[in-house]
């Protein structure tokens, strides 16, 4: 990268991870986009017990899947405070890649919650595959926090094979 003037080298890495989360925004959404609202009327505006239980698990997943993403942001900040940041340019680019992930898997996480309180609030609800947008959502919440977690795992793979800094 020598033959980029100084400024290039610190944001390339920077506008390389924000066209692969873009990609990702762009792309993905678009191959798994639900077949169409599958809203069913809720019955005296109750639950029945199977929606009640897939609701349950959806909230259970996106809880999970959020302390996963609080964790991988725990890990990244830890990694910040102990290791000097890496002179490798793609290094630099899939840490800012994993941290637009993370913050991708929070947005999809919000409008999952979003989206299942706008279709109870309807007093309609639809949880089939393919077709419900409570599942679009979750799927994409989780694509994004699992291409965090690889990306992630290369940060620390780097951190923890780099030579010790010498005090």
């Amino acid at each position: 990268m020598a033959a980029f003037p100084s400024g290039w080298r610190r944001t390339l890495p920077m506008i390389a991870a924000a066209y692969a989360v873009g990609a990702f925004v762009l792309i993905v959404p678009r191959v798994i986009e639900p077949g169409g609202p599958d809203l069913k009327a809720l019955v005296d505006g109750e639950l029945t017990d199977a929606q009640t239980y897939t609701l349950d698990m959806v909230k259970e997943f996106n809880t999970y899947l959020m302390s996963i993403t609080a964790l991988a942001f725990g890990g990244l900040g830890w990694y910040l405070s102990q290791y000097r940041p890496a002179k490798s340019a793609v290094l630099r680019a899939v840490f800012f890649a994993t941290v637009g992930f993370l913050a991708l898997a929070i947005w999809y996480a919000a409008l999952a919650y979003s989206q299942t309180a706008s279709e109870l609030a309807q007093d309609a609800i639809g949880l089939r595959p393919g077709m419900s947008r409570i599942l679009y959502y979750l799927q994409l919440e989780f694509l994004a926090c699992a291409i965090a977690g690889v990306l992630i795992l290369i940060v620390f793979a780097d951190a923890v094979t780099r030579a010790p800094v010498k005090t």
